[in-house]
C-alpha cells in the first residue's frame, strides 16, 4: 500500500494467494512451476508494446527518446519540488534535516535530475525515492555529516573497507554492446562474518557510483549475480527485506538483472524473488541455469562481454585487479572533489597507459585503425599539415562522442 508518498513494495496478489511473503519463500520444484506459470500468465496479459519495451531494455536496445531529457525538463524539476513540499514533514524527516544541513547539496540540479531520470521522468515516483534516498542514508550510515553530501571511502570502517576491497560487487571494465554499465556481484566473494548492514553499505556506495554516469542515467545499469550459496530462509528473508527498502532509495535505473546459478536448487529461490518484485523489475529479471561457459554464451547474447568477469569458473573468484584500479581511481576523484566523473570508458573513448585493457578497448583499436588510414598522406605532408591531419583525427573520435 501507498501511504501518504512513501513507496512501499506491493506483493503480487498470485505470491500473496500462495503464501509467499518476505518471511517465507517456494519451498519445492512445484511450487516453483505454479510461480512460473503465473509469470507467464502475467507476461500473455501484456501489451505488445510493453514486451517491446522490456525486451528492448533488456537487450540494450534502446529508442532515441530515451536518450535524451524531454524538452520541458525545466517545468519537470519544478513539479518535483512541489511534489516533494506536498510531503509530509513526518514522512521526510532525513529530507528536511539534510536540507537544514546543506540546502545546496539537496536541491542542486544535477543531484535531481538523477531520480527524474531513474523513473523516467514520473514526477511523483521521483519526489518520493528522492525523500527515501535521505531515509536510507540516515540509518544505513548513522553519522550526521554524511546525511547532507556524497558518501566517501573515508567514511566506512575497517570492516567495511575489507568489504569494498573483497569484490563481492564490483562494476566490470567493460561496457555492455549498448555502451551501459555492468556490475557484477558474486556471492562467493562475501567475505565471512559480515553483517548484512555493512554489505548494504557498500551496495548502497557503489550504485551511488554508478548513478553519477550520465550514460547510465539514460540507458540504466546491467546486473549480473552469480549465486552460490543457500542462504537459510530467515537469512534470506532478512537480506529480502533489506534490499527491498535500500534499493527503494537508490537513484539508478536497473535496465536488467542476470541471475545465474548452476544447481537447480537455486530455481525456487530466483522465482521467489521475481514474485515479491515490482513488475517493471520481474519482467527485466533473466535466469541463467547451467555450467559456466553454458552462461556465459547465454551472457554474450544478451552483448556482455564475459571476458571481463573476475572469476575463473563458476563463483570461484580469479582476481580483483581490475577491482583494485577502480578503487584506486575512486579515491583520487574523491580526493580531489570530482567524484562526479566516472571512470568507466565510453566506446569511442582513447585511453592512456598500458597493458590488455588498453590496448584491445574499441576507442583505442578504432583510433588505431584511423591513424593508418592517414599515414601515408601524414608521412608526405609539411609540418602544417601534419598538424591538420591530427587535428582531423581527433574531431573524428570527438564527433563520436569518444573523449
Amino acid at each position: 500500500m501507498r501511504d501518504q508518498g512513501l513507496i512501499h513494495d506491493k506483493n503480487l496478489d498470485w505470491a500473496l494467494k500462495m503464501g509467499l511473503t518476505p518471511t517465507k519463500m517456494l519451498q519445492s520444484p512445484g511450487e516453483s512451476d505454479l510461480a512460473e506459470q503465473m509469470l507467464a500468465d502475467e507476461l500473455n496479459a501484456m501489451s505488445l508494446q510493453d514486451i517491446e519495451r522490456d525486451t528492448f531494455n533488456v537487450h540494450g536496445i534502446l529508442l532515441q527518446e530515451q536518450l535524451h531529457d524531454p524538452d520541458n525538463i525545466e517545468q519537470l524539476l519544478r513539479e518535483l519540488a512541489m511534489e516533494i513540499q506536498r510531503i509530509g514533514h513526518k514522512h521526510k524527516k532525513a529530507y528536511d534535516k539534510a536540507l537544514y544541513l546543506n540546502k545546496a547539496y539537496v536541491e542542486d540540479r544535477d543531484f535531481r535530475l538523477l531520480f527524474l531520470r531513474c523513473d523516467d521522468y514520473n514526477v511523483k515516483v521521483a519526489a518520493q525515492r528522492l525523500v527515501k534516498h535521505f531515509d536510507v542514508k540516515s540509518s544505513r550510515f548513522r553519522n550526521e555529516d554524511t546525511l547532507a553530501r556524497d558518501i566517501r571511502m573515508p567514511d566506512f570502517s575497517e570492516q567495511d573497507t575489507a568489504i569494498l576491497n573483497s569484490g563481492f560487487l564490483q562494476i566490470l571494465p567493460t561496457r555492455d554492446a549498448s555502451g551501459r554499465l555492468v556490475v557484477f556481484l558474486n556471492q562467493e566473494s562475501i567475505p565471512n562474518g559480515v553483517n548484512l548492514l555493512q554489505l548494504v553499505r557498500v551496495i548502497f556506495y557503489i550504485m551511488c557510483i554508478t548513478a553519477k554516469d550520465p550514460v547510465t542515467q539514460m540507458k540504466g545499469v546491467v546486473v549480473l549475480v552469480f549465486m552460490t550459496q543457500d542462504l537459510p530462509e530467515h537469512e534470506f528473508a532478512a537480506a529480502m527485506r533489506e534490499m527491498i527498502s535500500t534499493r527503494q532509495g537508490l537513484p539508478r535505473k536497473v535496465a536488467a538483472v542476470h541471475m545465474c546459478f548452476e544447481s537447480k536448487m537455486y530455481r525456487p529461490v530466483v522465482t521467489g524473488m521475481k514474485l515479491l518484485s515490482r513488475k517493471e523489475v520481474r519482467n527485466r529479471v533473466c535466469t541463467h541455469c547451467g555450467s559456466y561457459e553454458n552462461i556465459k554464451f547465454e551472457l554474450q547474447t544478451y552483448g556482455i562481454c564475459t571476458d571481463d568477469l573476475p572469476v575463473d569458473t563458476f563463483g570461484a573468484p580469479s582476481t580483483v585487479e581490475w577491482h583494485q584500479e577502480w578503487i584506486k581511481g575512486q579515491q583520487v576523484r574523491e580526493d580531489s572533489a570530482k567524484s562526479d566523473a566516472m571512470n568507466i570508458p565510453l566506446r569511442f573513448d582513447c585511453l592512456f597507459g598500458r597493458g590488455r585493457h588498453t590496448r584491445t578497448h574499441s576507442g583505442n583499436v578504432r583510433a588505431g585503425l584511423l591513424i593508418d588510414m592517414y599515414r601515408k598522406e601524414y608521412e608526405n605532408a609539411n609540418k602544417l599539415e601534419k598538424t591538420a591531419i591530427a587535428e582531423r583525427i581527433v574531431n573524428i573520435i570527438q564527433e563520436s562522442h569518444g573523449r
